[in-house]
């Protein structure tokens, strides 16, 4: 299986580049760099000007190895090349483009962006109009461009404009009359009649999601946003766990104390009079409040979670009521607490979940925080609360998930510890994927963490209009050029303000500026927003027809998008040095596929931090950091330094293996180059030299068949390490004290594109003899034991009939090993098929060997060829074009007990080809097929 790593002997998304710089050279034994050799200061002057591309070569052209010249002066120190990769990977190589004659005009459409905060630099619309006198360009908005620029100025005039909303109450509460209706239903659904819930009136609009009884509904999504900003009470979503209890405003309590007691010196039990008598300050202010399962409809049509079907209508907006928490807390007596702990504020609901009260808990200090405006609410817009969503009182924790705001208050309390309930442990909470059940050995370590725990509501956006089945008549050409307003919703947690909206017709290749909709007096505190917006573009009627979808996105103020897709099915949870990191978006682009970083994902093994840590670099720490969720506690740690100690078992046990094997799995010895021979017009042959031993013998190798070494060459903050498997030697009696390393050199390219090249090729490409690089291993999860059986992944597979797979010349290495192992083996009866993939005829590595292993072994190994270029004057009889089903389907054992597939080659070939085929054709991954 691919290890965390590229594919052994392929060194992906190498191209390259030349330029020219004028320099002073010096001689060089690396052809291809930028004229030739420039000395130092010239390629330094180069990379930060950003004026011509720099290259491994060029900075190894211009760096002498001394060590080589002059090795009396050095120990055992290495050579180090003087920059580092992610100075030659990010440089900024741009083309200096200076502005014609021409200005440039700007319409509402050049208000689209790829992702950036800037608009193209690419002229849109209008005519062009003459240069300035002094020949520079002047920027000319079209009529359309200033109408969309004083929308943005109108908008932003109106944020600039808000003042703090005071929170003062309107009124005393409503009766049952005037708009009453607008608020609230007034009839019984037959529905709820055999349930407990039978005397609560109920709107027929609610979406019922989860049977009769108990209520979980939420609103049409087209009704919710045509209701308004604030929503009526009776479209109110509803989340419950059970019957909601029958009480009176007349007769309910809630107690206050604390646990231990002494923190507050007055705790008291308060009745509704008692709470809304005038002893305390109102507050009334519009909060939205989301259910944490909100859109979960959306991943069950994905794969199947144990929530419901909530759809995007599962989150209302409200006006609530009520009496800061703070103020209760205080009247009650709370004393400070030290500033060093950490305590907790408890709230319990009087209604009767099958698995206890439902109860919670938030940090005190955000409760006691006045900027944070929780409150113990019992109105709602302008009424009593409806039973449904707590009557008499509840709490509201404005920018928090539904779950925490408890309804139907029976009790508050401080404690030191978080709530140990039921709901609060095993409810709100998001894992890693890993966790598929409660009954996993890590689920209750991860359930009771805090870690886990969903607290402020995530950024959302949706669309409203178009609503779902709307159609829009197209009764000629002029409709195409009409106008369509695309509506919906966005909100955010936390009090954070909704910074942009944006929405695209092109799969998210531009970005549409979305206009944004606040309520009256939506600012409090001078910087928190507790409720959505609404948000509006005008799109062309044509632009809609051409779009396969319309996509929206919110951006908040830390300038964090909504991702793109939903994450938790293939995400990946990763255990590096005791933090867990979310790498899911890594998967896309990982240069090892996504599958050498699955196959760590959810599992609490220290291999995945001494396997990450032998390869990666600095840019792979940065995007590591980047999905940094949080450190594992007490419990897990104790799980991991377990696994510490097997790993450590494991590392002695194969250290006492290769006793007096150069090659090691814990330390990289040096290897001196002594010979080089160009292969094809890309690839070269590296013959490199063993350390020897203490005695002046030879040093062996003792590389296992199918599997890797790491080479490390030494740049200025750290070493770069890439992994190839040797050509030789792969049997016992090959071993002379040197091993061979087939290279294809990724040559820096002027392209459309222009990329630097490979790393470790192009310097291996620029070596002289005698320098060094280092080595360690074995690596790879794949080992051929001999005659038809293997260990893959500590696992143990017998396969009679082997079908490789060598994709892009380079992807032949490990290939090679296993026929040649299998092929020199009289007794070995295990037969090879195998398919080879080049650009051209010239481009087949050990094409000899491969042919005389075909001509001596016609039973036991075949061979077919694919070419992307077809030879001339060969009369060619294999393949033209690419790897696909049809060739695999004929020149692959078919798939049945005992055979094997094996894949090596660019990950997107293997992973978006190969794989996809070969599964088509009943090979089955991880059982049947395996990535070298």
């Amino acid at each position: 299986m691919v290890s965390l790593k590229e594919c052994a002997g392929h060194e992906k998304g190498d191209v390259l580049i030349t330029s020219t710089l004028e320099a002073p050279t010096i001689a060089s034994a690396c052809p291809g760099s930028i004229s030739d050799a420039p000395v130092d200061s010239h390629w330094r002057r180069a990379l930060h000007s950003g004026e011509s591309l720099v290259t491994v070569r060029d900075i190894k052209a211009a760096s002498p190895n001394f060590k080589v010249k002059n090795p009396r002066n050095y120990d055992f120190a290495r050579y180090v090349l003087p920059i580092t990769e992610t100075e030659i990977k990010e440089q900024k190589h741009l083309a200096k483009q200076s502005l014609t004659d021409e200005n440039v005009v700007l319409s509402e459409a050049a208000f689209l962006s790829s992702s950036t905060t800037l608009a193209s630099d690419d002229p849109v619309g209008g005519d062009r109009i003459a240069s300035q006198a002094n020949g520079t360009s002047k920027l000319v908005i079209s009529t359309e461009g200033r109408e969309f620029h004083s929308k943005i100025l109108a908008e932003f005039r109106t944020i600039a404009a808000f003042k703090n909303n005071l929170g003062v109450p309107n009124g005393d509460l409503k009766l049952l009359d005037g708009d009453a209706l607008e608020q609230l239903d007034s009839a019984l659904s037959i529905d709820d009649q055999n349930t407990p819930d039978s005397w609560i009136p109920r709107s027929p609009e609610l979406l019922r999601l989860t049977g009769k009884h108990p209520l979980n509904a939420e609103p049409n999504q087209l009704l919710l946003f045509e209701a308004g900003m604030i929503t009526p009470t009776k479209l109110h979503f509803v989340r419950n766990h059970a019957a909601v209890p029958q009480l009176n405003w007349e007769t309910h309590t809630f107690s206050v104390y604390a646990d231990p007691p002494d923190i507050l010196s007055n705790p008291r039990q308060f009745n509704m009079a008692g709470l809304t008598s005038g002893d305390f300050s109102i507050l009334e202010i519009a909060v939205t409040m989301g259910c944490d399962g909100n859109r979960r409809k959306e991943v069950n049509m994905v794969k199947r979670t144990v929530g419901f079907n909530w759809s995007a209508s599962g989150v209302s907006t409200a006006i609530w009521r009520g009496v800061p928490v703070r103020d209760v807390l205080l009247a009650c007596g709370i004393r400070d607490t030290p500033p060093d702990e950490r305590w907790y504020l408890n709230f319990e609901g009087a209604d009767e979940p099958a698995d206890g009260p439902y109860a919670t808990s938030i940090p005190l200090r955000h409760a006691m925080d006045p900027a944070n405006d929780v409150i113990l609410a019992f109105g709602m817009n302008g009424r009593v609360l409806h039973p449904d969503h707590g009557y008499p009182v509840r709490v509201i924790i404005p920018g928090y998930v539904g779950g925490r705001q408890v309804k139907w208050l029976k009790k508050i309390w401080i404690t030191k510890e978080p709530n140990m309930s039921y709901y609060h442990v095993w409810d709100n909470k998001v894992l890693p994927s890993f966790i598929d059940s409660k009954n996993h050995p890590l689920a209750r370590t991860f359930f009771e963490d805090e870690s886990t725990a969903c607290w402020e509501q995530t950024l959302q956006s949706f669309i409203c209009k178009p609503a779902h089945d709307e159609r829009i008549t197209l009764v000629d050409a002029s409709t195409y050029e009409k106008t369509y307003t695309v509506e919906g919703i966005a909100f955010n947690g936390g009090g954070e303000r909704i910074e942009r909206v944006e929405l695209s017709l092109d799969g998210g290749k531009t970005w549409k500026y979305c206009f944004r909709h606040f309520l009256k007096s939506p600012l409090r505190h001078g910087d928190k927003y507790w409720a959505w917006i609404f948000w509006s573009c005008d799109v062309k009627v044509r632009e809609m027809v051409d779009a396969f979808e319309i996509i929206v996105r919110a951006h908040d103020k830390k300038k964090n998008f909504q991702p793109e897709h939903i994450t938790w099915l293939d995400d990946a949870w990763i255990i590096l040095d005791n933090k867990v990191y979310d790498v899911t978006s890594v998967l896309s682009w990982h240069p090892g596929g996504a599958k050498s970083i699955m196959i760590y994902a959810g599992k609490a093994t220290v291999d995945a931090t001494i396997e990450y840590k032998a390869i990666h670099d600095n840019y792979a720490h940065l995007r590591r950091d980047e999905g940094l969720i949080g450190g594992l506690s007490e419990d897990a740690i104790k799980v991991m330094q377990a696994d510490s100690i097997r790993a450590a078992k494991d590392l002695a046990e194969l250290k006492a293996q290769r006793k007096g094997l150069a090659l090691q799995p814990d330390v990289f010895v040096p290897a001196k180059l002594i010979r080089r021979k160009s292969v094809t017009a890309d690839s070269s042959l590296y013959t490199f030299e063993l350390p020897r031993n203490a005695d002046g013998t030879h040093g062996a190798l003792g590389l296992p068949v199918g599997r890797h070494i790491q080479i490390a060459l030494h740049f200025q903050d750290q070493a770069v390490s890439r992994s190839y498997t040797p050509v030789r030697p792969v049997l016992p009696s090959e071993e002379d004290g040197t091993f061979d390393l087939l290279v294809k050199t990724y040559m820096p390219s002027t392209d459309d594109v222009p990329s630097p090249g490979g790393t470790i090729s192009n310097y291996l490409d620029c070596m002289e003899e005698g320098e060094e690089i280092d080595i360690r291993g074995p690596s790879g999860g794949i080992t051929y034991k001999g005659r038809g059986s293997f260990q893959i992944d500590g696992e143990p597979f017998h396969f009679d009939k082997a079908s490789p797979a060598a994709c892009h010349g380079s992807g032949l290495t490990p290939h090679w090993q296993l026929i040649r192992a299998i092929l020199s083996d009289p007794k070995d009866q295990t037969l090879i098929t195998l398919i080879n993939s080049n650009k051209t005829y010239d481009d087949i590595w050990m094409r000899s060997g491969l042919e005389q292993y075909a001509q001596e072994h016609p039973g036991r190994f075949k061979m077919w060829n694919i070419l992307s270029i077809a030879p001339e004057d060969l009369g060619w009889k294999h393949s033209l074009g690419r790897l696909a089903k049809a060739i695999m389907d004929e020149h692959f054992y078919p798939s049945g007990t005992g055979v094997g597939t094996f894949l090596c080659g660019p990950v997107g070939l293997i992973e978006d080809v190969a794989l996809p085929a070969l599964q088509e054709l009943g090979f089955e991954d991880g059982r049947s097929i395996f990535a070298f």
